[in-house]
Formats: structure tokens, C-alpha cells, sequence
């Protein structure tokens, strides 16, 4: 079913000090305002927004938590400073489902790994599903249904 090109706003408020008078009463409606019909979101613009900008931060403080861990973890088995950069690039790799070219030796590091690889997969399959739901499904921007909505629309009335 394709959306209407247009949608009505009934807005329940009083208007103070209005110097509006109806011929015929009006039941429920105070005010009825014929406002576009949102837009189409943009299919690249899927990408990003399946999820919400808190769920982006906490996956970035997880990956870099992940960084921290692994180099603390690194550092004890090696007894020696690993390069923090190669750290986040095996890391990265890992939390994009990729395979690591090195040999894990210790069980500490097994198990880190495992973690990160259930967790990445867990995120990997989540973002998939919404980008097929997202290309099956269109969406819409939010549509105005409030004076507050209106207002912020900036459309002429």
C-alpha cells in the first residue's frame, strides 16, 4: 500500500486570545492543518542509521575496551610492549568477521577471542538483518502530527 502524498494534523489545544469564530461547531477539532506527507528516507542513509547514536558509541568503547584488554593480555604473556596499532588492526579484523594471520598461543588469548568473535558476530548478523529489512521495506521521515512539529518544519501556513 503506497502513502498518501499528504496527511491531516488534529491538534487538541486552545488558542488563547483567538479571534477565530466557526459557523458550524466542531466536535473535537480546534484546529486541522493539511500539512506534505514525509519523505522517503534515502537508501544510503540506511548505513547509518539502523542503529541509534548511542548504540554506534558503545560499539566504539567496546572495541577500544576490546583494544585495551588485549594489549594488557599481550603484554603479560610477551613480557613486552606489543604495537598498539597492530592490536587494533587484528582487532578490527576480528570484529569484522575476518580471520587474524597470527597463532594464538596462551588460553587467555583463545578466550579473548572467542568473546570478541561472538560479540562481533552478534553484531554483524544484527546490522545485516535490519540493511534486508531496510531494503524490503521503505521508510519515512517523522511526520508532523504537533504545532511543535510544525513549527520546527518551517512551512509556510
Amino acid at each position: 500500500m503506497e502513502k498518501q502524498p499528504f496527511s491531516l494534523i488534529n491538534i487538541h489545544q486552545r488558542i488563547p486570545n483567538a479571534r477565530l469564530e466557526f459557523t458550524a461547531p466542531f466536535d473535537f477539532d480546534q484546529l486541522c492543518v493539511l500539512v506534505p506527507k514525509a519523505e522517503k528516507n534515502r537508501i544510503w542513509m540506511f548505513i547509518l542509521l539502523c542503529f541509534e547514536s548511542e548504540v554506534w558509541i558503545l560499539i566504539a568503547v567496546c572495541y577500544v575496551l576490546s583494544i585495551v584488554i588485549w594489549y594488557i593480555v599481550r603484554s603479560v604473556i610477551d613480557r613486552k610492549q606489543p604495537d598498539c596499532i597492530l592490536l587494533a588492526i587484528e582487532l578490527l579484523q576480528i570484529f569484522l568477521n575476518s580471520s587474524i594471520k597470527r597463532k594464538l598461543n596462551t588460553t587467555s588469548e583463545r578466550v579473548f577471542v572467542v568473546f570478541v568473535v561472538i560479540f562481533s558476530l552478534l553484531m554483524a548478523h544484527t546490522y545485516q538483518t535490519y540493511l534486508v529489512k531496510s531494503f524490503s521495506m521503505r521508510t519515512y521521515k517523522k511526520d508532523i502530527n504537533t504545532l511543535e512539529d510544525l513549527d520546527k518544519s518551517h512551512l509556510k501556513v
